[in-house]
């Protein structure tokens, strides 16, 4: 009875908060659209450039950051960073800043990049920067959150439970990170006012 009333929590809270992340397929669609001759465009590493010069951030590209973008009500000269890593994440490229050294490369490499960790929220971070979140849960078990938030991810983010711990680790942008944060935090609580432990309960089980 304890399940069934936690999976309906699980339903109303993921359809109360609002969709970030896009699907895979519908991601896949948008980056295949090829750009039209009549649409306003600009080459991505000429775009990087601009913003680097005004910005006076360093980037570093991945060699399959190349092409031509489409920029359509979008004035390339007054572009800033936030613009520009949200035009590269509707263009399938994704960023991470080391040492003061912005990395742009294909999303695909996503899960593989050195990137900042947090074990709360950070405001600093930007909605479209990586990031990883080690999030600790107290009632709620991680291992079986993740097959009901794993699918409100993109295929390059990355989610995984750390069972002994009862600790979710969250790989993607910011923004998103912070949603699915947010619903795991909100199952945590429900488990709590319904009395459950998932360490306890483990234990008790062994």
């Amino acid at each position: 009875m304890r399940i069934r009333k936690l999976f309906a929590m699980i339903a109303i809270a993921a359809a109360c908060l609002p969709a970030v992340a896009p699907a895979a397929e519908e991601n896949a669609a948008r980056l295949t659209v090829p750009v039209t001759a009549s649409e306003p465009t600009i080459d991505v590493g000429e775009l990087i450039d601009k913003v680097a010069k005004k910005s006076g951030r360093r980037f570093a590209l991945e060699s399959h950051v190349a092409g031509r973008i489409s920029v359509v009500g979008i004035e390339a000269d007054k572009v800033d960073y936030d613009t520009l890593l949200a035009i590269l994440r509707l263009n399938g490229y994704a960023t991470t800043t080391r040492n003061g050294l912005v990395s742009v490369f294909p999303d695909a490499l996503a899960r593989q990049q050195a990137m900042p960790m947090f074990t709360a929220d950070d405001p600093k971070i930007g909605d479209d920067e990586l990031m990883t979140r080690v999030m600790q849960l107290r009632s709620a078990c991680a291992a079986t959150s993740v097959p009901v938030l794993r699918p409100m991810m993109p295929q390059y983010a990355h989610l995984a439970a750390h069972p002994d711990t009862n600790v979710l680790i969250i790989v993607d942008r910011a923004a998103n990170v912070r949603r699915i944060a947010a619903v795991a935090e909100l199952l945590d609580k429900q488990a709590a006012a319904l009395k459950m432990s998932c360490l306890r309960e483990a234990k008790s089980s062994t």
